[in-house]
């Protein structure tokens, strides 16, 4: 390379995080079992979350043991 030259270098750019994808073959009695016990857990965090205040207001030591399994799952 001469004085004054201007070198030639690829930029350096980030790689792109290709999209994780996963294929899952399941019976169907196996994605009802799945659904089933989905729907169950979004019921269960619904009633939690609606005992949660009147616990809270009751000073239960559950209070906060219920404000957590609602906060925690419901953000996954």
């Amino acid at each position: 390379m001469h004085k004054g030259e201007v070198q030639n270098l690829p930029e350096n750019r980030p790689l792109a995080i290709p999209e994780l994808t996963f294929t899952v073959e399941m019976s169907e009695d196996n994605r009802n079992v799945l659904l089933s016990n989905w729907f169950a857990l979004h019921n269960t965090l619904e009633l939690l979350a609606e005992l949660e205040p009147p616990l809270r207001a009751l000073n239960s030591p559950f209070a906060s043991k219920v404000y957590t399994h609602v906060t925690s799952i419901a953000t996954i």
